[in-house]
């Protein structure tokens, strides 16, 4: 927003949400949604466990990035 007119703010209506605030959880279930829309390219069920390997995995690597490696240009946690 510290870059938007008020101009821009009052005719678009923005809302601008930190990565904080959403994390990679929304990201990775819309893609999923987008990608497989329907059951003939993904069933339910490897939705699911595409899901929860997510789950399982990704708050680790994320940690463990963070804490024990260095890295050359800093990343978001999406």
């Amino acid at each position: 927003m510290a870059v938007a007119s008020p101009a821009t703010v009052s005719r678009c209506g923005m809302v601008y949400m930190t990565p904080e605030d959403l994390g990679w959880r929304p990201f990775v279930k819309s893609w999923i949604e987008r990608k497989f829309p329907n059951e003939w390219l993904l069933s339910e069920s490897l939705k699911t466990f595409l899901w929860e390997t997510f789950e399982a995995t990704i708050d680790i690597a994320l940690d463990k990035i963070r804490t024990v490696y260095s890295e050359p240009v800093k990343t978001d946690d999406l």
